[in-house]
């Protein structure tokens, strides 16, 4: 019940319109999604962008690189499709990880978090995707939970 109650809010929120076909009946068109998220360079003064591979009908990896004024962070994830939904389109949850350079004599830092989101191709090429989740980093000997948050336009290939 709640999954269906936040279906309906990320519609709600983003007037995009599902793709009503059963899943088991659509096939993947593109497999390729390069990805601009705009949330994150308006709100949070970051610079994100991703390359997004589908691997199986419900799993996909993405890659992520941010840069900020402080430093960078690249972001390995792997994004799980559920409820019968076919990978890039649908409700994921998302393990990942993080290196985080910093400019300020911090050196090299890490991070993990998990993410829940939702991403539909509006057309066969425009991707729309937003996500939301906790993440932990620790960078020059201190460690800190954040909350990770974006929501990314991307072209399908």
């Amino acid at each position: 019940m709640t999954i269906r109650l936040l279906h309906i809010l990320f519609l709600f929120l983003f007037f995009i319109p599902s793709n009503n076909a059963p899943a088991q009946i659509r096939r993947v068109e593109r497999s390729n999604i390069v990805k601009v998220d705009f949330l994150s360079a308006v709100a949070f003064r970051r610079f994100g962008i991703a390359y997004e591979r589908v691997i199986t009908s419900n799993f996909s990896g993405q890659l992520g690189f941010q840069v900020t004024a402080d430093g960078y962070t690249v972001s390995p994830e792997f994004r799980y499709y559920m409820l019968r939904q076919i990978a890039p389109e649908g409700f994921f949850v998302s393990p990942f990880g993080r290196i985080i350079g910093s400019n300020a004599g911090g050196g090299l830092g890490y991070g993990f978090g998990g993410l829940v989101g939702y991403q539909v191709l509006i057309t066969s090429r425009i991707s729309a995707d937003a996500f939301i989740g906790p993440a932990y980093k620790y960078l020059a000997k201190e460690s800190d939970w954040e909350l990770w948050a974006g929501i990314t336009i991307g072209f399908a290939f």
